[in-house]
């Protein structure tokens, strides 16, 4: 008798794992895919950003139950990541972060999102321009000149853009770093900014503004003049409206309709919303939208240099 309890008891077990929905599931998440939002960030010295992960099946449905992910910046150095995936900046730089969801053979990792860290280090500096020197690739040989790209930088208002620049061999290689002095021609102070590294920012008026590129170690080199266009183009999601069925995760593009819908992958200038939480949530400041009831929400985008914009989310069961 007590033999056959046990054993309807384990029947039992198994039909409840089978005919319970989520019942399997809890037991063994199987995770295929890991992804860390937003994909590219960029934080002064001493601040702090949030990134987020999301873990996916091999059907490509968002585990919205799988919530704990060991996080990794690669140069603590640049900064440092908490067990909430919150960055903190420590010197400029870049580092690469990642979010890893278990261990052994079934661990997942998400491809690295790169933090850009701006701004002044503690202390003094080795040189003018010599912030620059960090992000130039290697090179060998007598450097002849400056390469910088682009030479024409299209933003809107508030957005950012990282010039690219190495020192060029008289055979157009790349030659070893030089320190890159960067400065806004007078006129232009309103329109856009630059930073000792080389990232433009619009400012709140439009226009055109040059940048100017010299090096101290070699004044003889011809300055390069980058022309920065900022225009007062508003920004909108692409999508209209998005489906989700229950339970998903979905990330919102914004986009420039002006400019041939150009991606603008600078979620940080600004701030979102749901108008019913009860059915999409949203990070308050990534696009980032997760179905939790069925039914209609819209999402808001807020920003002090755009009028406001929205996406309609419809839920299905």
């Amino acid at each position: 008798m007590r033999r056959r309890a046990q054993l309807r008891l384990g029947c039992l077990a198994t039909a409840l794992a089978l005919w319970v929905p989520g019942l399997a599931h809890a037991q063994r998440v199987a995770i295929a895919d890991v992804v860390v939002s937003p994909t590219d960030q960029q934080v002064q010295v001493r601040g702090t950003t949030q990134f987020f992960a999301t873990a996916f099946d091999r059907a490509g449905n968002a585990l919205t139950s799988v919530t704990s992910f060991a996080w990794r910046s690669s140069n603590p150095r640049v900064a440092t990541i908490d067990a909430n995936g919150v960055a903190t900046s420590l010197s400029p730089g870049i580092t690469l972060i990642t979010a890893r969801y278990g261990s052994g053979h079934s661990a997942r990792t998400s491809q690295p999102a790169t933090l850009t860290v701006v701004g002044r280090r503690a202390g003094p500096t080795p040189g003018p321009g010599c912030a620059a020197v960090a992000k130039e690739p290697p090179g060998s040989g007598t450097a002849e000149g400056l390469i910088i790209t682009p030479l024409r930088l299209l933003l809107v208002r508030g957005e950012s853009g990282q010039l690219q620049y190495r020192a060029m061999r008289a055979d157009s290689g790349t030659a070893p770093p030089v320190c890159i002095v960067f400065s806004i021609e007078e006129g232009g102070e309103g329109i856009a900014e630059v930073d000792s590294s080389g990232i433009v920012r619009a400012g709140p008026d439009t226009g055109h503004a040059v940048v100017r590129a010299v090096s101290p170690e070699h004044p003889r080199w011809q300055p390069k003049e980058i022309v920065v266009h900022v225009r007062a183009d508003n920004v909108s999601f692409a999508e209209r409206e998005l489906s989700l069925s229950l339970g998903a995760t979905d990330t919102l593009t914004m986009v420039v309709p002006a400019q041939g819908n150009r991606r603008l992958d600078q979620a940080g200038l600004f701030q979102f919303t749901s108008s019913d939480t009860t059915k999409v949530r949203v990070s308050p400041t990534a696009p980032i939208v997760t179905a939790v009831g069925s039914g209609v929400a819209h999402i808001v985008a807020s920003s002090g240099f755009f009028p406001d914009f929205s996406v309609t989310v419809v839920v299905r069961r």
